[in-house]
């Protein structure tokens, strides 16, 4: 474990890494850690619970997982298949593009606030 890593060094983490794992246990209500690692056109392989196991089906980026085998068998296949990895990857990238980035959030913002009459 590296501990907290300045945002550059994290993503280039990130890049070079076959796959981010995300094996949390709670619910989360959001997947902050599988957004950056499709940022960064990297896989995600999450467990099956809370907002992951929809942000990773929407997308289509990563592997959802559900115990321990689960995960061996998620790491196996991308481990074996760099085709599914590149394809897992895109997916998730593209997504990540489509729905999260700066601009998109601007977006999304500024047209609430115009269908509540609000300026800016």
């Amino acid at each position: 474990f590296l501990g907290h890593q300045p945002r550059d060094a994290l993503f280039a983490l990130y890049r070079g890494a076959q796959a981010v794992i995300v094996p949390s246990w709670w619910h989360e209500p959001f997947g902050m850690i599988a957004i950056e690692a499709w940022a960064a056109s990297t896989p995600v392989i999450a467990r099956r619970a809370g907002a992951l196991e929809e942000l990773v089906r929407t997308s289509g980026g990563g592997i959802l997982y559900e115990d321990e085998a689960g995960l061996r068998e998620a790491i196996r296949s991308l481990e074996n298949n760099p085709r599914m990895r590149d394809q897992l990857a895109a997916r998730g990238h593209a997504a990540f593009r489509a729905q999260w980035t700066e601009e998109k959030h601007l977006e999304r913002y500024f047209a609430l606030l115009a269908q509540l009459g609000v300026s800016p």
